[in-house]
């Protein structure tokens, strides 16, 4: 017999535990992307390609409106819950895709993601790179080159970062407003927020690995040899480092001076330059800057009786902190292939050997005829230039910035008691290489940045082959087991076939990084040898540090 109460009471509590299931659910979805910091609360989102957390657009810092060009001050607290869910905010540059100015100074922000386990994870904090002048690592107008996914599958949680570019991140100046490396100074503010918060992200603050590539490497090995050296647990260098030719500049009062001729104004006051520009909007001086091919550099700075500075000494002088860190440092097989692309009679028509050498050295006329004329003769011997012996200027420009560099950086690493340092060389090649796909290059190996796509996804080139996620899947496991153990290849296995060996003293090992993968020792042994020749016997002429003007070519 039917019983219509027994039937409505069915009901109710059907439709009461489907409304339960529903509320846990929902509850689920927002405790599980909500968190209290010390800054306040953050909601992120939950990923749709991937089983972690987003937190988007984080504010760590703020840019003073009444000088713009100064250092930023940390974040105040937030008001209510901060929705964290927007990543199309970047700092004033001009776009490297599109050539149109973007940015507003509202941009010093991060991003947290956030594997979805309950264990302490080790933190992985990224610096993009951009010659000082541009870049970011949000998306804009649909693009987009950092994407964490592949990160993800490792259980790290992975922070990246933006910071101020151009004159108002790297305005060098004789002004305790204005005293230079104002955007390094922002990364510093970053990796504070980081340290202070990312615990209640489930992030572990024992086991903070900053890596950054190109510029953002640069960054990253500087601040090894500052007082915020304490925030960085370990470090990943990727094509950049501190002792490159062209990262530190000098103290350089005419920047404001020409920018602000160049907008109308024509003065030699230096306050009243930079009191101009401070009225005129980010786009003007930005545009201005970039017409004028005017470069950015972290500097040298001046003490002063209110600020003791950053940095103030050249790191060929200086002894890193680095006692007891790990550190992985290395670069792709042709950095400068870029180079390639140009006409024979560029070459012909422009000294190659004289201007890369200007950067760090200062000769008078013998000796400059002297030192260029027998690194002339390394390289190419007593022949005029031509299409074949190209490959050998690239060789040049890639081991004076970035391969010689490197081999000064370990060195200097493990004469000061860093615990263990790993050194690749990058070269892989396919159509997935970044920067070769951006510029159009198809000849040679590996170029500056080509590693990039197997360590973030990008909507910028076609989906993976089957050996490029070989070699993905490598990079993120070496890359998220030093994060996690201190060392990229605690066991061998199918995917990590090759025990990766730290350098010694007597020993530089390094990790060549491809489908077939192995272990080499003494990478460029002549070229490395002939540099250390040239430093020693030409080291009284190197610059203390450099300006602008000099790559005005």
């Amino acid at each position: 017999m039917f019983n219509k109460d027994f039937y409505i009471n069915a009901v109710h509590l059907f439709a009461l535990a489907v409304l339960i299931c529903f509320c846990v659910f929902v509850c689920d979805v927002y405790l599980d992307t909500l968190v209290i910091t010390k800054q306040g609360w953050i909601r992120g989102f939950r990923a749709s390609d991937g089983n972690y957390v987003k937190y988007m657009g984080i504010p760590y810092a703020t840019v003073s409106k009444e000088n713009p060009f100064g250092e930023s001050t940390p974040f105040p607290k937030l008001k209510g819950v901060f929705q964290a869910n927007k990543n199309r905010i970047m700092c004033p540059q001009v776009d490297m895709l599109s050539l149109q100015y973007v940015g507003t100074l509202n941009c010093l922000r991060l991003n947290v993601f956030v594997p979805y386990t309950k264990v302490s994870k080790p933190v992985m904090v990224f610096i993009h790179g951009g010659r000082f002048t541009l870049g970011f690592t949000g998306t804009f107008q649909g693009t987009h080159f950092h994407g964490p996914r592949y990160f993800m599958k490792h259980d790290v949680i992975l922070v990246t970062i933006s910071y101020r570019l151009g004159p108002y991140g790297f305005f060098c100046l004789d002004s305790p407003e204005v005293p230079g490396n104002q955007g390094i100074n922002d990364v510093i503010k970053a990796l504070m927020w980081v340290k202070e918060n990312i615990h209640a992200f489930g992030g572990d603050t024992n086991k903070i690995t900053v890596f950054g590539h190109s510029a953002g490497s640069m960054i990253t090995d500087l601040l090894l040899y500052t007082k915020a050296e304490k925030y960085i647990d370990q470090a990943i260098l990727q094509s950049g480092t501190a002792h490159a030719a062209d990262v530190l500049w000098n103290v350089n009062n005419s920047v404001p001076l020409i920018i602000s001729k160049h907008l109308g104004l024509e003065t030699n006051d230096l306050k009243e330059a930079l009191s101009f520009l401070k009225s005129r909007s980010t786009q003007d001086v930005v545009v201005a800057a970039k017409n004028l091919s005017i470069e950015f550099r972290p500097c040298i700075e001046k003490r002063f009786e209110t600020y003791d500075g950053l940095i103030n000494k050249d790191p060929f002088n200086t002894k890193p902190s680095v006692k007891n860190k790990r550190i992985i440092l290395g670069h792709t097989t042709e950095e400068y292939n870029m180079k390639l692309q140009k006409p024979i009679q560029y070459f012909k028509d422009n000294d190659v050997f004289d201007n890369m050498l200007e950067y760090e050295f200062d000769f008078n006329n013998e000796k400059g005829k002297e030192a260029v004329s027998s690194v002339r003769h390394f390289y190419i011997g007593d022949n005029e230039v031509n299409e074949d012996l190209k490959w050998k200027i690239v060789n040049f420009t890639s081991d004076i910035t970035f391969n010689y560099p490197a081999y000064r950086d370990m060195d200097k690493f493990i004469e000061n008691g860093a615990e263990k340092v790993y050194y690749y060389i990058f070269a892989y090649t396919s159509s997935s290489n970044l920067y070769k796909k951006l510029l159009n290059i198809s000849v040679g190996r590996s170029i500056h940045g080509d590693e990039l796509a197997y360590l973030f996804e990008t909507n910028t080139i076609p989906p993976l082959s089957a050996s490029d996620i070989i070699i993905m899947e490598r990079m993120t496991t070496m890359w998220t087991n030093f994060a996690k153990y201190g060392n990229p290849t605690p066991n061998k296995t199918e995917m990590l076939p090759v025990q990766w060996l730290p350098i010694s003293k007597d020993s530089r090992n390094y990790l060549l990084i491809d489908l077939d993968e192995e272990m080499g020792e003494d990478l460029y042994k002549d070229r490395i040898d002939f540099w250390d020749t040239f430093y020693e016997t030409y080291k009284q002429f190197m610059r203390p540090n450099k300006t602008f003007v000099n790559l005005l070519l």
